[in-house]
């Protein structure tokens, strides 16, 4: 029984879904999962054997690139709002099953679909909480999906055959992949810990110029929402103007009909009201166009957020793309000259480590010194230490971690603690990622994450 249904469209996210079920099959039992791909037999009917496996699932992930909305139809209509699309087929018959856990699994920088891009019947997707995978931290979210996966998809043993189709799988879809995004990674080499630090710095530089263009293109929306918000405000005080005009006119011809005779009093009158009318006329234009200007100030203030946001996301990649370069250029150093450092067996020392934090007010703070990291094997297990002393930008920097393993493996993730000192005073958490090449060898690290603690 299939009990996680992955659907995608293979022209927008072939790659991430052979990448992405690759990735959970190290977390939950890999026959668990059905993919068109790997899930159906020659020859087979297609839509009855989806209908087929979408009978037994507890689950599905939609699969959601850029693009996922808005492929087009030969005739040049979206492809998601014909009847025969595979892909809407697949997923309005998940959300119409309400046994079925239908989670939206953004990847590529994607966003969920607005409800007006998506037939009737697909709508409902908009209101699931979404997941979003990102390829600068790509093994940390499968691990949250595969934990937020239902209970009862349990990790069972992947048998010769199966590793050998999910490894013909993955190798085509991250060809086909990498060609969209990695133009600089080593398929034939990911176990490399080297070649996975390069493949991490190329994934953050790539997400840091689209989210570049993005905010630029916020810019450039807020500009001409404010300078359209300037003509709107310049109409708004004529409109004033010309009101008050309209006012001291009619006050004028009461004034004259004061001394006039009968028949000229009536007509000033009547002047008078029709100078009355057009002036509350004037008043009501004037109020329509100031209500018009404040809800025209208020998008061009939410514009100017979102764009702030995206400058902060902006340099918040841009540093973890130079931090990542930087870590894998030493990563480069260490392993064409493993005696330089001169470490210890069992020890790994990274003169040029970078480690970047936005500050707690005092603006993005990047510093570098050394880094040492330590496997030493215990009659209990293994632990791996790490100590870190750098400094930049006015401040003084402190970390260490450590973390214990019942068994040896390939790679080990030690949460930091730090301490940062400077024109600001705060901490920091983090994951740091020693890699080796027999469980007992240091040979490379990397930065995973680091966030820091302001308050």
């Amino acid at each position: 029984m299939r009990d996680v249904f992955i659907s995608y469209r293979r022209s927008d996210t072939a790659g991430h879904a052979g990448r992405l079920l690759d990735a959970l099959a190290k977390h939950l039992d890999a026959d668990k999962f059905f993919r068109d791909i790997e899930g159906l037999d020659a020859g087979v009917d297609f839509p009855e054997a989806l209908n087929r496996a979408l009978s037994q699932c507890t689950a599905m992930l939609v699969v959601i690139g850029p693009t996922w909305a808005s492929v087009a139809t030969p005739d040049g209509g979206p492809r998601i709002k014909q009847a025969d699309d595979f892909v809407r087929q697949e997923v309005a018959a998940g959300l119409a099953r309400k046994d079925v856990r239908v989670i939206p699994v953004l990847v590529g920088g994607a966003q969920l679909p607005r409800p007006g891009e998506l037939p009737p019947d697909l709508q409902e997707l908009t209101r699931r909480n979404a997941f979003e995978v990102s390829d600068s931290r790509w093994s940390f979210d499968v691990r949250r999906l595969a934990t937020a996966l239902d209970p009862s998809v349990k990790r069972g043993l992947v048998t010769p055959k199966r590793l050998a189709v999910l490894g013909a799988a993955v190798l085509a879809g991250a060809a086909a992949f990498g060609a969209y995004r990695f133009k600089l990674v080593d398929f034939e080499r990911a176990d490399d810990p080297l070649a996975l630090a390069l493949k991490e710095a190329a994934i953050a530089k790539a997400n840091a110029e689209v989210t570049k263009a993005k905010a630029e293109q916020a810019e450039a929306e807020a500009r001409t929402l404010k300078a359209d918000l300037e003509k709107k405000q310049t109409a708004l005080e004529q409109a004033k103007v010309d009101a008050r005009a309209a006012a001291e006119k009619a006050e004028e011809g009461r004034a004259v009909s004061a001394g006039a005779s009968a028949e000229d009093k009536a007509k000033a009158e009547a002047e008078a009201t029709r100078l009355a009318k057009e002036n509350e006329a004037a008043q009501r234009q004037a109020a329509a166009k100031a209500a018009e200007a404040e809800a025209a100030l208020a998008r061009e203030q939410q514009a100017q957020a979102a764009a702030k946001a995206l400058k902060e996301r902006q340099d918040e990649e841009l540093a973890a793309a130079a931090r990542t370069a930087a870590v894998a250029r030493v990563a480069a150093q260490t392993a064409a000259a493993p005696k330089a450092t001169g470490a210890a067996p069992g020890q790994l020392s990274f003169p040029g480590w970078v480690l970047s934090s936005g500050g707690c007010g005092a603006g993005q703070v990047t510093v570098t010194g050394l880094a040492r990291f330590s496997i030493e094997k215990t009659a209990e297990g293994v632990v791996v230490s790490e100590d870190f002393r750098g400094s930049g930008g006015g401040f003084e920097v402190q970390v260490s971690g450590k973390a214990s393993f019942a068994k040896e493996q390939k790679s080990y993730d030690i949460p930091t603690v730090g301490e940062w000192r400077g024109s600001k005073v705060f901490k920091s958490a983090g994951l740091d990622r020693l890699n080796t090449s027999d469980g007992l060898t240091p040979r490379t690290a990397n930065v995973v994450r680091n966030q820091s603690l302001c308050g």
